[in-house]
């Protein structure tokens, strides 16, 4: 089975990110949404398709200055939960 998603884009506002940076977190979310989608007990025959114009992934609690990697990993999480449900 596969699984099509489409982030079109992530708001970060008031993060001091660099476009490096913004490359990184992009690279992160990904690889982490990726993985967390294709784990065994995810139970993809329950998920209704669905386009949405917007998600809210909820709060995630930040560090003045995130690094990139574990930010994106968050904002993965944050949104393969919004996805499962």
């Amino acid at each position: 089975m596969k699984i099509h998603v489409h982030v079109e884009r992530i708001v970060l506002d008031g993060l001091p990110l660099s476009w490096k940076d913004a490359a990184s977190v992009r690279l992160a979310v990904q690889r982490e949404l990726a993985d967390s989608l294709r784990v065994p007990g995810a139970t993809p025959s329950n998920w209704k398709p669905a386009h949405v114009p917007r998600v809210d992934a909820g709060s995630i609690p930040l560090a003045r200055k995130p690094p990139p990697g574990p930010l994106g990993r968050d904002l993965a999480r944050a949104l393969g939960d919004v996805i499962r449900k």
